[in-house]
Formats: structure tokens, sequence, C-alpha cells
């Protein structure tokens, strides 16, 4: 049964990926017919979640396997059992890594986690902290010595990720900076009132100023209502000073509604900011942008979307460039 259910998952995923996917027919009602590519485009973001789910756990195992192999082949070089290679090479690297420089490089001078209590701080020398220090050193070191194999033996990690559903922005307000005529775009859908895009915005400014002259930058603002904020960095984008007032609502705490009124005349804005705040035709045209926004299901935020597919994962330099058009 095992089996057969893995068996399954692995033909839905290429049948999923297949470029023949469009013809194929899943139901029929009142003489109409549903396609495939209906219901894919309809639950996009699902699937390709569990698709990812898949990988994720795929490249775990991987990983196990490739490190077998390489203790493995080392062993065999040697003439002597895996336990004896780790033993003597991690002996090797603790005279470079000690223990102090250990937990000195990782700040645990305080104590000690359990991974199966999280929450309890265990001194250093107490007899539980002991071994889970003892148990974390050696696998740092484990990791250090694979870490050299796989450099060795030239590791390639073949597998593959799958790929983000394309997202259609066609239609969509966006506020643009950034390289403009760069084929690489990177768009961030953000609200100002959401606690992590707050969190984050430091790290997607930096990303700007290292990426401004390869990427175009859009940003698109959702919400679950037309809010202040949304309403003020629209307003200022009338002026031409979205980007500005977009930086400023990130960098300072959003009060009442009064005090951010007040903010924005010292901001720069002047009264016919004043007045599109309170204009109905503003506010419908917002409301209609997010709306488009979550037909495309989009949702959530902040969302990141690189070169029109949503990006899960963290944006360092090296996801960057496999994302970049040449």
């Amino acid at each position: 049964m095992k089996r057969t259910c893995i068996n399954f998952v692995l033909i839905f995923q290429l049948f999923f990926l297949s470029c023949k996917r469009s013809a194929e027919i899943v139901a029929e009602a009142g003489g109409q017919k549903v396609y495939l590519d209906e219901v894919d485009n309809l639950v996009g973001n699902s699937l390709h979640e569990y698709l990812s789910a898949i990988y994720e756990t795929r490249a775990i195992a991987a990983d196990e396997i490739i490190n077998m192999k390489l203790l493995q082949l080392e062993a065999q070089a040697r003439n002597i059992s895996v336990d004896s290679l780790l033993a003597a090479e991690t002996r090797k690297l603790a005279e470079t890594t000690t223990l102090k420089q250990y937990i000195a490089d990782n700040s645990l001078q305080a104590g000690v986690v359990d991974e199966a209590n999280p929450f309890v701080l265990l001194p250093l020398h107490s007899t539980e902290g002991k071994r889970i220090l003892k148990n974390s050193y050696e696998k740092h070191l484990k990791i250090q010595f694979l870490g050299a194999l796989r450099d060795k033996h030239g590791v390639k990690f073949l597998l593959k990720k799958p790929v983000s559903p394309k997202v259609d922005l066609r239609g969509i307000q966006v506020y643009t900076r950034g390289n403009v005529n760069s084929k690489n775009t990177i768009t961030i859908v953000s609200n100002f009132n959401c606690a992590v895009c707050r969190r984050k915005a430091p790290d997607f400014k930096m990303l700007y100023e290292r990426y401004r002259d390869s990427f175009r930058f859009n940003t698109i603002l959702l919400s679950s209502s037309v809010t202040l904020p949304v309403l003020l960095a629209t307003c200022a984008a009338k002026q031409n000073k979205f980007w500005q007032t977009y930086d400023l609502l990130y960098d300072s705490a959003i009060a009442d509604s009064l005090d951010l009124i007040e903010r924005s005349r010292q901001w720069g804005l002047n009264d016919d900011c004043l007045l599109c705040l309170k204009s109905g035709e503003v506010k419908s045209a917002i409301t209609d942008n997010m709306n488009k926004l979550r037909a495309l299901g989009l949702n959530a935020t902040p969302t990141i979307i690189i070169n029109d597919h949503i990006y899960y994962g963290s944006l360092d330099d090296e996801a960057i460039r496999r994302f970049m058009k040449d």
C-alpha cells in the first residue's frame, strides 16, 4: 500500500509538470468539459506547496544517501570501517575547531537547548547539558568532514525544485524602481500593517540596494481592506513621492489616523494628498486592484514574485542568481 501511494505521488508530480496536460479532460457537466489546466490554475499555489514538500523530503533523503556513499567510498579507499574513519577525522578536526571555540562561535556560554524541550536552557556544567553539547559538537565536526568529502568528490545535486505557478500581473497596479529596462523583475506584495512585512522591510531594502542595477523592483500593496497607510502611499504616488512615503511608513511606527496624517505633512505631502485620501474613486481603484490580486490566488503578505513566479525560500545571492535571465 505504501509503495502504491508513493508511485501515485510520483506519477502525479510528473503529470502535473507535463506540458501536454492542457488537453486532459477531468470532468464533464451539462455538455461542458472541465480541463486539467483549469483545475491546476485554480489551485496552482496549493499544488506547488505539496510538490515543494515532496521535494524537500527527497532532498533530505538524497543528502543522507550521498553522505553514506561518500563515507563508504572513503573508508574503502583507506581500508578501514566507516566508524573508524569518522573517529579519526573528527579527532583531527577537533585539533583546529576546539570545543571551546565551538561554544564561542555558537554563543553557547549561557547553556544549550534540548530539542525535545526547547524552552529550557541547560547549563553546560549539568549532566544533561554536557551530553547535549557533546552530541552537538560531534555532529558539527562530522558535518565539517562531510563537507570536505563533498568538495573532494565534486558532488552534483541534480534534484530539481518544482517550478512555482506563473503569475500574470498584467492589469495590476504596481510601483516600480531600480533598472526599469531589465528583463529580471522582483515583485514584493506587501502590507504596511503586516508584522512580518515590517520585520522583513530592512531585508527588502538591502535586497533593492544590492540588485537595483540588475532588477526591476515592483511593489504591490495588499491588505484586508483599504487602510489609511495604503491610501496614503497611493495618494503620495500621485505626487511622485510613493517610494519616499513607502520607506517612511515602514521606518516609523504606525500610530492613529490623525498622527499619520500629521506625519504626511512633515513628509512633504500637500493638501492635494489630503483631498485624495477622501476620494471614493481612489478607494474604489485600490479595492479593485486588491480583488484582482486575490483572484490570482495572492492572499498572503509578504509574497515574493521573481520573473513572474512566486518564490519560496530565503533571498540569498545564490537563489537570486538562479532566477536571473541573460
